[in-house]
């Protein structure tokens, strides 16, 4: 019997219900070992996996530091409002805080 094709998949679980197929076939020419072109297909899809997990770590990165952002932006707006309740209440006893400070804000 001669192999003219050989195939190989992988199917990745990145958890949360999501999983990615990957595969390829490859045609075996004649005087081809079919072993050596599996190998070569084996090796081509786990390449492919490779950059697949790589781009959901980042995209995982990514996601995580836009969550950071978020909560910074929420405590900087916080210490702003804050910043402006403790100037009014220094303003009301006479204490005028833009005097010592460059741009208004102490931070």
């Amino acid at each position: 019997m001669r192999i003219t094709s050989v195939s190989y998949t992988r199917l990745k679980s990145f958890g949360h219900y999501e999983n990615e197929t990957i595969g390829g076939t490859a045609e075996v020419e004649v005087g081809d070992d079919p072993e050596a072109v599996l190998t070569t297909l084996q090796a081509f899809v786990e390449q492919q996996l490779q950059v697949l997990e790589r781009h959901q770590e980042v995209q995982s990165d990514l996601q995580m530091l836009e969550s950071k952002r978020r909560h910074l932006e929420r405590a900087v707006d916080t210490m702003h409002q804050r910043w402006e309740l403790g100037k009014a209440f220094l303003e009301r006893f006479g204490v005028q805080v833009d005097e010592f400070l460059d741009d208004g804000v102490p931070f």
